[in-house]
């Protein structure tokens, strides 16, 4: 994320398209890097899972449970850590508005 951003950002200045462009590959930095995790995470599960299914292992060892584990630790993280975002943006959204020029 932060080579996309240090790369990215600078090259949209550069060019001459502003700073809301420069925001914007801050998000593309991102999203690129959401991906690339998800992509990561998706072909190493699914060798292992092309591999149980292969061997024919007891269930116990399959990505299922596993992933309702991982869901079960994630989400209350994933949840608060939104609410703390959603907190801060509202904050700066009535500072922005009560605060004139």
């Amino acid at each position: 994320m932060s080579i996309i951003k240090s790369t990215l950002a600078p090259t949209l200045i550069i060019i001459g398209l502003g700073t809301v462009d420069a925001i914007t590959a801050h998000v593309l930095s991102y999203a690129a890097a959401s991906l690339s995790g998800v992509v990561i995470l998706y072909l190493d599960q699914y060798r292992k899972l092309k591999a149980l299914a292969n061997k024919d292992e007891p269930p116990s060892s399959s990505f299922a449970p596993n992933l309702r584990l991982m869901r079960s630790y994630g989400l209350p993280l994933y949840i608060s850590s939104l609410l703390l975002i959603l907190m801060d943006q509202y904050g700066l959204l009535l500072l922005a508005h009560n605060v004139s020029e």
